[in-house]
């Protein structure tokens, strides 16, 4: 039996087990469907213009002063004064003579600010082609998507989503499996390879969960009228990079011994809500303490990875985080098969001795 055959057994297997249809496909949009329908009702664009102190000796305040974003203050304070204008909330930054920020608090909008001093750094680069830059088009294409935290807990949502590739590899492993299922110990004494098999088996459920992006993307643009992704095919990369990883995942919780499908599942609904909710679906103040007292659990959260760097590309147009994302989610995930290898051919070995 070859590749090919071993792929469309492995796609029949896949389709016929409805429990990983359900979390993998019906959940999802009916979550999704949910919360978004209720984000769009209570939805008020924020078009007011956020508040920016600015030293009057910074060489590039006529840059800043071009970009509507901002409700500039040219000012010359003294460290006090702008300790007592940040903390009482007049401004929400303050930048100096040498484009350094300075703020009271994490928020969303010193994150844009902070954008925007990179965009004007980068652009400065140039030299005399900055000229034809276009600031606000670059930090922004509609004010109220970039300071909703709606939109932040919409696109955490999305993120979960692209790693229930979970379920279909953890719901797989029970077929594989000579110690745990029945149809393992056919699969083990078949005249086949086991490493096509398991191989198959993975890139097939792969394959679903990326056609699965698609589906949520079509889903959130033409049924719920969001634009959750506009930078769809910058963000592609980073959103394959993530629901390999989560496939990756399922791979390793499925070859944990003794464990049931139904333990599989609820292990993976529990620990993928748990990050969601780190990672700010609930509420963006949620990631931003995280990120401010312990950094490293968001820096190590996959679904904050991915939700920073979604929100990055689609939201302020910077890349900066992609290629760290992605080799992130590619260290784990090969981490993960290696180990996922390792366990479930000594369980079969064990089984069958």
């Amino acid at each position: 039996m070859n590749f090919l055959d071993l792929f469309k057994m492995n796609m029949k297997v896949f389709f016929r087990d409805r429990m990983a249809i359900f979390w993998m496909t019906v959940f999802p949009l009916i979550l999704l469907g949910t919360f978004g329908t209720v984000f769009s009702s209570l939805r008020q664009p924020n078009t007011e213009p956020i508040p920016l102190a600015i030293n009057s000796k910074n060489p590039y305040l006529a840059i800043y002063e071009e970009i509507p974003l901002f409700e500039i203050r040219a000012v010359d304070w003294d460290l006090e004064e702008t300790a007592e204008a940040l903390n009482q909330d007049q401004v929400k930054a303050f930048i100096d003579s040498e484009n350094q920020i300075f703020a009271a608090k994490r928020s969303i909008q010193v994150s844009i600010v902070r954008s925007a001093v990179d965009s004007v750094r980068r652009g400065l680069e140039l030299g005399p082609a900055a000229r034809n830059l276009n600031y606000t088009k670059s930090l922004i294409k509609t004010e109220a998507s970039k300071t909703d935290p709606m939109a932040i807990s919409l696109l955490s949502m999305f993120s979960l989503y692209v790693f229930y590739s979970y379920f279909a590899t953890a719901s797989y492993c029970s077929a594989i499996s000579a110690e745990q299922s029945a149809s393992g110990i056919r699969h083990e004494i078949a005249p086949f390879s086991r490493l096509k098999l398991i191989f198959s088996g993975f890139i097939s459920n792969l394959l679903y969960s990326i056609a699965f992006i698609f589906l949520l993307k079509f889903y959130t643009d033409y049924i719920l009228k969001l634009d959750l992704i506009p930078e769809f095919w910058q963000s592609l990369p980073v959103l394959l990079s993530g629901s390999l990883c989560g496939a990756a995942i399922g791979l390793l919780i499925g070859s944990i011994p003794r464990l049931s499908d139904a333990a599989r599942i609820n292990l993976g609904v529990f620990v993928s809500l748990f990050l969601g909710l780190l990672s700010g679906m609930m509420s963006p103040e949620i990631y931003l303490f995280i990120n401010e007292k312990v950094p490293i659990v968001a820096r190590l959260n996959p679904l904050s990875r991915l939700t920073v760097t979604l929100f990055h590309i689609n939201h302020l147009n910077s890349n900066s985080e992609s290629l760290a994302c992605i080799l992130y989610f590619l260290a784990l995930a090969l981490i993960c098969i290696l180990l996922a290898g390792r366990k479930l051919g000594s369980l079969d070995h064990k089984s069958l001795a």
